[in-house]
């Protein structure tokens, strides 16, 4: 088997363990993810706008964004898990303000 590295390889192991869990799970990958890649997940939703380094000075606002999309699209609720596997200045300023808007509904809070 080819190695990617651990932007691929991590979820390829992520995915190996759910499915043999039996546990419902979706990958969401980079909107410009390679079709090579894309086949190694057949259960993916191709969301995420920019590179880890893409636009250094957005803030975190297009990444905050994306995952608003991901909530929507996948219904996500107080029991589902978010794993970003890479992150950078733009990503981690993105999950602080997603978890901030959605605190209300983390476990925990009821």
């Amino acid at each position: 088997m080819i190695s990617y590295g651990h932007v691929v390889e991590v979820p390829l192991n992520i995915q190996k363990f759910l499915l043999a869990k039996g546990v419902s799970f979706e990958i969401v990958g980079n909107k410009l993810m390679e079709e090579q890649i894309q086949k190694l997940f057949p259960k993916k939703y191709m969301s995420i706008s920019n590179p880890c380094f893409g636009r250094p000075f957005d803030n975190g606002h297009q990444f905050y964004a994306d995952l608003k999309q991901v909530k929507r699209k996948l219904k996500l609720n107080n029991k589902d898990l978010v794993i970003v596997l890479t992150s950078y200045i733009n990503e981690a300023l993105g999950v602080k303000r997603f978890v901030q808007d959605n605190s209300a509904n983390s476990p925990g809070q009821d």
